[in-house]
């Protein structure tokens, strides 16, 4: 399996919408733990979907609400992506929320390994960030072992924080310093 990486732009916002509605789609489907805090009848419409990244995509590092999205491609087939997404507030700019998502039949295949390190590469050069947030649920063993590989570190937890399908689910805070 030939796996490219790329950042992703305006060309590819259609073929990011179809993978982020398959990719929400399995969560928690086949017996894996959810990977998103939303039921499958609440997943972002397309609309949605388009607006936020065409939006975040074109802002620059320093303005709020920036983002940046690079994509896992096989067979010209866009199978996994990560997100670094910048702050609500100006106050905030030098923290950024990293979420990512691979497709089942892509997982364990080193595709989140791959994104993870292109991801942090790319913050690592932006001076202005100094931090990495994201939320993992705690049941979510193979993410949590990425980003433990990663040295990510636990700084925050909610017991029952969702309840999908009338299951609790604690909710992590994982960080990372990465400049400053």
């Amino acid at each position: 399996m030939e796996a490219g990486i790329t950042l992703l732009t305006s060309s590819d916002l259609a073929t990011y919408v179809d993978h982020r509605i398959r990719q929400s789609r399995e969560s928690g489907q086949g017996g894996t733990p959810p990977s998103h805090f939303f039921t499958a009848d609440e997943i972002p419409t397309a609309e949605r979907l388009r607006a936020e990244r065409a939006d975040g995509w074109s802002k620059p590092v320093s303005d709020p609400c920036w983002l940046r999205t690079w994509g896992t491609w096989v067979d010209g087939a866009l199978v996994a992506h990560i997100e670094l997404r910048g702050a609500t507030y100006r106050a905030a700019l030098h923290r950024a929320t990293l979420g990512m998502g691979v497709e089942r039949r892509f997982q364990r295949a080193g595709i989140g390994t791959r994104l993870m390190e292109t991801a942090l590469a790319w913050a690592r050069a932006e001076a202005s960030i100094h931090w990495i947030d994201l939320g993992v649920f705690s049941d979510n063993h193979v993410a949590l072992c990425l980003y433990d590989k990663h040295s990510f570190i636990e700084c925050g937890r909610v017991d029952d924080a969702f309840r999908i399908d009338d299951r609790s689910i604690t909710a992590l805070q994982l960080c990372l310093r990465i400049n400053g």
